[in-house]
């Protein structure tokens, strides 16, 4: 799979910057017995990745999730949890776009549609962890009228908007 070779490397980049991000967070704390079980990840994916992929790399990604709440309920920083998660998010996405394009020859691999995907990753994860971190270090204190005003607002944009996309 030579023509996706930027995908397939950043989605390893993502996936191992997720484990140290995990890893980091643990041991800031003084949890030095999940670096343990965080090297039994990758192990887990070698042995299950022919089975089914899919579903490895969905598990995978609950995994990490889980093992993020968790250092989140016990008080442990959030920046290198929230940062693990994006990544481990980012490295699930790469890793589902390869699996389309699985069993088709690479020759007919379009590289504009890779830049694309990619792109468009870049920027949603990049947004989303913009926000994350935002709202990690902003406190806003609303009354519950105006937040669930607002709430209603963007549910309204977000189905006008929708509908307009499907009637143009």
């Amino acid at each position: 799979m030579k023509g996706l070779s930027s995908t397939k490397i950043s989605a390893l980049i993502c996936t191992l910057g997720s484990i140290l991000c995990l890893i980091f967070g643990f041991s800031l704390a003084g949890y030095w017995e999940i670096i343990l079980l965080l090297p039994a990840i990758p192990l887990y994916w070698y042995f299950t990745r022919k089975v089914s992929t899919g579903l490895t790399i969905s598990i995978l990604l609950l995994v990490y999730v889980l093992l993020a709440a968790i250092g989140l309920l016990k008080d442990l920083s959030p920046y290198p949890m929230v940062i693990g998660c994006v990544l481990a998010l980012a490295g699930w996405e790469s890793a589902q776009f390869l699996l389309n394009f699985h069993d088709t020859s690479m020759d007919l691999t379009n590289p504009r549609l890779e830049y694309l995907h990619n792109k468009d990753l870049v920027i949603a994860i990049g947004f989303g962890l913009l926000l994350a971190l935002l709202g990690l270090n902003i406190r806003l204190h609303l009354p519950f009228g105006l937040v669930a005003g607002l709430v209603l607002l963007a549910a309204f944009g977000l189905y006008r908007g929708l509908r307009v996309r499907k009637i143009g």
